[in-house]
């Protein structure tokens, strides 16, 4: 009985120490960024890159939407990470769907597995605008979910509309390779 509990207390010590394997072990927090670690005043220190980041990180609402706007219109493929990171770990819809227009607006296809995930598993107007924003990334895959969103739905009746809205950015292009008139 005692060899069972010293085995098995050596076991779990094993396993808290840093020698055990690697996704027991504790690992450090990373530090944040500078754009979101420098105070107000010291704004001015930042490059523009880094501004935009904080504004599009820290700032209202509205500073966060122009934010992501002035990143869509740059057009400029070092944002992509930001935009990642900043799609898996904003709570507001309205700024998601923003950052997924910014995504399919920089035409990286790595942008692809995050906007899956969200086409497939969010049945609100959020994965609506994922499958809108994957197909001008080229993937066309969850297409029939879209039209089989234009349907009545009891729980939804909202949703047939919004995805009718979303339906012409991916039937421009699909249609007319198929032969139909838009």
């Amino acid at each position: 009985m005692n060899q069972r509990l010293s085995a098995l207390a050596a076991c779990v010590a094993l396993l808290s120490s840093a020698c055990g394997p690697a996704p027991f072990r504790h690992r450090e927090k990373p530090e944040p960024a500078r754009h979101v670690t420098v105070g107000p005043k010291e704004t001015a220190d930042l490059s523009d890159r880094e501004y935009l980041m904080r504004k599009a990180t820290i700032g209202s609402r509205a500073e966060r939407m122009e934010a992501l706007d002035v990143i869509e219109r740059a057009n400029d493929p070092t944002f992509l990470s930001f935009l990642l990171e900043r799609l898996l770990k904003e709570d507001d819809r309205f700024l998601q769907i923003r950052i997924m227009y910014a995504l399919a607006a920089t035409g990286d296809v790595r942008a692809i597995p995050a906007l899956r995930s969200f086409a497939r598993w969010d049945s609100s107007r959020v994965g609506i605008e994922a499958i809108a924003a994957l197909y001008e990334l080229g993937d066309d895959y969850f297409v029939p979910r879209l039209i089989l969103k234009l349907r009545a739905d009891e729980d939804n009746p909202e949703m047939a509309g919004i995805a009718f809205r979303a339906l012409p950015c991916c039937s421009r292009a699909g249609a007319s390779s198929i032969g139909l008139v838009v």
